[in-house]
């Protein structure tokens, strides 16, 4: 089953997620979501990882479009980083996409 997380008030899978970063031309399908609470609330970011043919100096535009393509497909703002080719962590067997913060994680809040 796929772990649902309730995101301001909006159902968010980690499938949905996927699907729309497979839309990005200049990603992998590689990415973790970080979640932690806040007010009681899950909050989460994004990270994603990109195409080593991906043109670096492209990043922003690429986090700007796929920050436009989770918003066009969830409904909802979520803070995205691209890290370089490579460095998302991988696991043998089931992908682990999320991973779960007492206190935030690298963002703004």
């Amino acid at each position: 089953t796929d772990d649902m997380l309730i995101v301001r008030g909006v159902n968010v899978f980690p499938s949905q997620v996927e699907a729309a970063l497979c839309r990005v031309k200049d990603l992998t399908p590689n990415f973790i979501i970080d979640v932690w609470k806040k007010d009681g609330m899950d909050e989460i970011e994004i990270t994603c990882e990109r195409a080593p043919e991906s043109d670096p100096g492209e990043v922003e535009h690429i986090r700007n479009e796929t920050k436009k393509r989770l918003k066009d497909s969830l409904g909802v703002n979520i803070e995205v980083n691209i890290a370089e080719p490579d460095t998302v962590p991988r696991s043998e067997g089931k992908a682990v996409r999320i991973k779960r913060h007492k206190e935030p994680h690298n963002a703004k809040v």
